[in-house]
């Protein structure tokens, strides 16, 4: 047994305390993020997480390597590759170069630590007779597992209150792991997340709370498992307060269900592909191979070099990416998947140099000289999947984000008219709550104008409305005014020397269109940005990235987005 951290967990503590002890085997941001939740939400807490790390040996490696490649065969030697190159080069590069934002701070292993109210020791062995003898004098309240190995009940019921779990299933019809695959497999219309007593049978205690959501059109394993971490973060401290206050309900389980285990590498490559081709291009397979050639080009061999000479000659060109939505049920020229743009933020984490928007309304801030592609990232209009599904992978990846929003659709179901013209429907907004969390997150808030106006074909008086009255809604909602602007629409036609002029007027210092191109230099008055959609493969996000966005005409806009 090994502690990381030094102290005295079971001193003694005022009886009003609550006192938590959190057994699992990951410091991955879920984890992290749902202990911050639960500690914030409870207020007078102590937490005791107890980590399992189990030593590597060399002999536990061949074993462990052997019985794999017995399970799935000669995929296994592919996949290990790629997963030893990518924690080589993860450590090698880092995390997201950020000059001024904080986002996601509040949920890195060096913030919570140094919490006061939270003791992270990392154990050999949960269930050593020392460990079990020092949580036992430290008298929790209740016992988490999150992400935990099975638990003996020995450890799990020292608790007062018995320890509950976090199993991102609906029980009793699928237990074990991992989350939302059999699922999707099995063709479900939907997939669930279960907060539950430990027991002695895995995945059998009595449920707390449970809830699901359904598989989209265009759902992934991965997305699915990004938004269950979510709404398990969200349950798992809903359980806590209510436990804690003797509001829970206990219903056992009724029902045969199956323990599901981790399938192999050939399964899952079935399921993958199953799913990969749904809203991907519908072009020829020699079209879509020479498109991949050309951005392999562009990303890997001229990118480099055009990033080794704006460095030696002090010329350092940047790089704004423009999102609309992150959701699978939809697959448009607006449209990211939820997989796809988690891909995409952990990129930039760990390969580009990450500017905050607003950095660039400081006169004394200059572009960092550095052989990173620099990159800013910007939200347009204001949906609902901004602050439910982006916000959260944001912080995962510590990227800080700029979110434009329209304020007279803000807290309202009004549709967007673009939205009613391509889709027929309306598409829920963010509420002004959801907007303040965001602001209180580190994220920047710029305005998009009231109505969504096409600034080109607004008469000067209507302009003008359209930026104060935005302008002075998102003081009276933020407490603060507004520096930054972005054109609906976006267009060449937007960014005219009369809008321009009463845009700056009306108190903004910063203007973004939407046309594509990237800024080799900084003119407040016309930032230029690149879309990005769903049909843009990682090969073409990195080219984008180094500033491989052309420049797009009104038309070929319109068609693009449509």
């Amino acid at each position: 047994m090994a502690s990381s951290q030094p102290g005295h967990t079971n001193s003694a503590a005022p009886s009003s305390e609550i006192r938590v002890v959190v057994f699992t085997a990951s410091t991955a941001f879920s984890v992290r993020k749902g202990i911050v939740e639960i500690v914030d939400r409870v207020g007078n807490i102590r937490v005791m997480v107890c980590q399992q790390v189990k030593p590597r040996t060399i002999s536990g490696i061949v074993r462990s390597q052997w019985k794999n490649l017995k399970k799935h065969g000669w995929r296994w030697i592919p996949y290990e590759t790629a997963s030893i190159i990518e924690q080589v080069s993860s450590k090698f590069l880092g995390v997201a170069e950020s000059s001024t934002s904080n986002v996601g701070g509040k949920f890195t292993m060096s913030s919570l630590t140094r919490d006061g109210r939270v003791v992270w020791n990392r154990y050999s062995d949960l269930h050593d007779n020392d460990l079990i003898a020092q949580i036992t004098a430290f008298k929790p309240t209740l016992g988490l597992s999150i992400a935990a190995p099975i638990l003996r009940e020995s450890l799990f019921s020292i608790p007062e209150h018995g320890t509950i779990n976090i199993h991102k299933g609906q029980v009793p019809r699928y237990k074990g792991m991992p989350p939302a695959f059999w699922e999707v497999h099995d063709g479900q219309h939907e997939v669930g997340c279960t907060i539950h007593q430990v027991a002695a049978k895995l995945d059998a205690g009595d449920v707390i709370c449970a809830e699901a959501t359904p598989i989209h059109p265009y759902s992934t394993v991965k997305g699915l498992q990004l938004t269950l971490d979510e709404i398990g973060i969200r349950l798992m401290a809903q359980a806590v307060q209510d436990i804690l206050s003797n509001r829970a309900t206990k219903t056992p389980q009724h029902g045969i269900g199956k323990t599901n285990s981790r399938p192999t590498l050939k399964t899952e490559w079935m399921v993958t592909r199953a799913h990969r081709s749904l809203g991907s291009s519908t072009g020829s397979i020699v079209k879509s191979s020479v498109k991949s050639l050309y951005f392999f080009v562009l990303a890997y061999l001229v990118g480099p070099i055009r990033r080794l000479l704006a460095v030696l000659i002090r010329r350092p060109r940047l790089t704004i990416l423009l999102y609309h939505r992150v959701n699978d049920e939809l697959r448009d020229g607006v449209t990211n998947g939820i997989e796809q743009f988690d891909s995409h933020m952990a990129i930039l984490s760990q390969w580009a140099h990450v500017i905050d928007l607003e950095s660039l309304i400081d006169p004394n801030f200059q572009l960092p000289v550095s052989f990173r592609p620099i990159v800013a990232v910007t939200f347009d209009d204001g949906y609902e999947d901004n602050f439910t599904v982006a916000a959260p992978i944001l912080e995962k990846h510590r990227v800080p984000a700029t979110f434009f929003v329209s304020t007279g659709f803000m807290d309202t179901e009004r549709a967007f008219p673009h939205d009613v013209e391509k889709l027929g429907r309306t598409l829920p907004n963010m509420s002004w709550a959801h907007i303040r969390a965001l602001a209180s997150r580190a994220f920047a808030i710029g305005s998009h104008t009231v109505n969504h106006a096409r600034i080109s074909a607004c008469s000067p008086e209507v302009l003008t409305r359209e930026l104060s009255e935005s302008a002075q809604t998102l003081a009276a909602q933020l407490g603060s005014t507004p520096t930054l602007f972005a054109y609906p629409f976006g267009g060449v036609s937007d960014a005219s020397e009369m809008a321009i002029k009463t845009v700056f007027e009306a108190g903004y210092k910063l203007c973004c269109s939407a046309y594509g191109g990237t800024n080799d230099n900084i003119e407040l008055a016309n930032i230029k940005r690149a879309t990005i959609s769903h049909a843009h493969s990682l090969i073409a996000f990195r080219a984008i990235c180094q500033g491989f966005s052309r420049v797009r005409s009104a038309d070929e806009k319109a068609a693009y987005e449509a």
